[in-house]
């Protein structure tokens, strides 16, 4: 089951002021889908790529480890022994 979180908060001055201008812009009504637009579009542009990155880092790590066990993998193993 998902988890679920309530919020509530009191927005004054320059943030009561942003909010509404991108409430309008985004002519949504509802405060809590403000909310949610917010988080999601904050999630694919900034940690979705770094998702991503990470596991692109990951596969090329993974083929750097392939070739050198492919080179120096019998000395390796004996290191540890």
């Amino acid at each position: 089951m998902a988890e679920s979180k309530k919020i509530q908060m009191e927005l004054k001055g320059i943030l009561s002021k942003r909010f509404e201008l991108i409430k309008a812009e985004l002519g949504i009504e509802d405060d809590a889908e403000i909310f949610r637009f917010l988080i999601q579009y904050y999630f694919k542009e900034e940690l979705e790529s770094i998702e991503k990155d990470a596991k692109s880092e990951v596969k090329q790590d993974k083929k750097r480890i392939k070739k050198f066990m492919g080179k120096y993998g019998n000395e390796w193993q004996k290191l540890g022994e």
